[in-house]
């Protein structure tokens, strides 16, 4: 079957998946090949019982039918839809019966019915313990010790754990959808917007730019990035439509409905400032180191104010894409925003400084005037009324030479499947740990740089404080003659020195 930007438009914004509203043949022509089928077929081959799971519409219904013929000619136990199952006993005596003669299985199960059938097996299944302790380690940090995955029976593909806004992924969509489509004899700018995405280097940019959505936390299946590319090609318009009006893929990019537009608009090139670059931009002075057309509008002729306002931003997303200059802008995203990047992509140089920054961020959360990143301090709280938990002392504290930074990836054995890490973790013990988001490491990158504590959301200051009771309970306690205190009601911190059975007291 052949791809046509008409048929492309009725990719976007599905509210069904896949499986369900296109046929075989369709899906067929649509279908986006990927290292998690690769990975499915290796499993396969060596007769694992493979467990697919994850939430509804995420593909897992579309891959097995995808690699139907081949799982038939493995004599692979298959299950589609383990809600179809009405009697878990059966089904699990008939899987049973097929992984003992050494068949290979593939069961497809959303999170929730798997915790169900895990509590239905006892121990009626052999492989019942194996399941569990493998569910436990679908994410690793760093190098973890893991299991040697080509020793145990059971494979777990957690599709939650699979983020398709990832640089390959990306890619391979574009390609599939703009290479070998058919252009059109009815919209011109359906095919510029073809064209423009076939050039390497704005692939290369496009791919780059979307991929960062993965890394804050915004998470996409494969329907997502296929409908994605459909709208920045066509708007979700059929060529044919003549109300639809003449749009380019980089205004389209930062237009479109859904979460993962709604995300990628908080990183319009267009909200940038370059002085040199804008004035150059609105000015029309760019007449050189264009990758593709040279514009032929520019922002000072245009008399209404409105207008020209409209044209200067649609003039610096194309400059973004389409300028050998407009890399440049990628630098000018916001710090934290690079600098978290740059730790998720293990950038390992940095890692004992992150370590200092976060330490200077948790001590001033604690108490704002605290300058010290050579150690953590460990605030235990008072509590002096049942409603009241606002007084904090430290006596004790951790080396930042004790801290360490993880960074999460996929086991060995599943690390060629899509994966996107969008967190890190800050260690002191197995125990004492703190999940970092993006949202989180802005909130504590403002904290080090002086903001008060209360710019932190409340899930972030009960992390802060479990953390800091879960470190009070493990650390060895060194006698000290120092106690610090807080109250978060002021700004003011004190210290006391007991010696000689005196206590001094002392503003900090």
């Amino acid at each position: 079957m052949e791809l046509t930007l008409d048929f492309i438009s009725k990719m976007y914004n599905g509210r069904n998946s896949y499986a369900e509203i296109f046929s075989d043949e369709e899906l067929k022509a649509i279908h986006i090949p990927s290292n998690l089928e690769r990975a499915i077929r290796n499993f396969i081959e060596k007769n694992k019982l493979v467990i697919l799971t994850g939430n509804p519409g995420d593909g897992k219904t579309h891959i097995i039918r995808y690699l139907n013929d081949f799982l038939a000619k493995k004599n692979t136990f298959i299950e589609t839809d383990i809600n179809e199952v009405s009697d878990y006993n059966e089904f699990l005596e008939r899987l049973a019966a097929s992984v003992y003669k050494g068949h290979p299985a593939l069961i497809a199960i959303n999170e929730y019915p798997l915790l169900e059938l895990l509590r239905s097996m006892d121990n009626k299944f052999l492989y019942k313990d194996e399941i569990e302790e493998v569910k436990n380690h679908t994410i690793i940090y760093n190098d973890d010790c893991q299991m040697d995955n080509y020793q145990n029976k059971v494979v777990i593909i957690d599709l939650n754990n699979r983020n398709l806004l990832h640089q390959e992924s990306i890619k391979t969509v574009l390609e599939r959808l703009t290479k070998n489509v058919t252009l059109t004899e009815y919209n011109k700018w359906m095919n510029r917007n073809l064209l423009s995405l076939q050039h390497d280097e704005v692939v290369k940019r496009v791919v780059k730019l979307v991929s960062i959505l993965g890394n804050i936390g915004v998470h996409a299946v494969m329907r997502d990035v296929i409908g994605f590319v459909s709208y920045i090609l066509t708007s979700g318009h059929a060529p044919t439509d003549e109300s639809s009006e003449e749009k380019y893929y980089y205004n389209l990019l930062f237009e479109g409905d859904n979460d993962l537009f709604d995300a990628i608009r908080k990183l319009d090139p267009s909200k940038i400032t370059h002085p040199f670059i804008d004035e150059k931009l609105w000015n029309g002075e760019f007449e050189d180191g264009w990758l593709l057309d040279v514009p032929e509008k520019h922002p000072k002729d245009l008399e209404d104010n409105e207008e020209a306002m409209s044209e200067f931003k649609s003039l610096k997303r194309k400059f973004f894409f389409e300028h050998e200059q407009g890399i440049e802008l990628f630098n000018l995203y916001p710090k934290e925003l690079i600098d978290f990047l740059s730790v998720i992509r293990k950038s390992k140089d940095s890692m004992l400084e992150v370590s200092q920054r976060i330490i200077l961020s948790i001590n001033k959360y604690f108490d704002q005037s605290e300058e010290e990143d050579q150690k953590l301090y460990i605030w235990i709280s008072h509590s002096y009324e049942e409603t009241s938990d606002n007084v904090y002392i430290s006596n004790n504290s951790i080396p930042y030479q004790n801290t360490k930074i993880l960074v999460p990836r996929l086991p060995n054995h599943l690390e060629e499947i899509e994966y996107t890490p969008n967190h890190f973790i800050f260690s002191v013990t197995d125990k004492s740990f703190v999940s970092i988001d993006y949202e989180f490491f802005k909130l504590l990158e403002l904290l080090r740089k002086g903001y008060p504590p209360q710019i932190l959301h409340d899930n972030h200051k009960f992390t802060l404080r479990k953390f800091m009771a879960n470190l009070s309970n493990e650390t060895k306690k060194f006698p000290t003659n120092e106690y610090m205190f807080k109250n978060e009601l002021i700004p003011e911190s004190g210290k006391v020195i007991i010696r000689d059975n005196k206590y001094l007291l002392k503003s900090r």
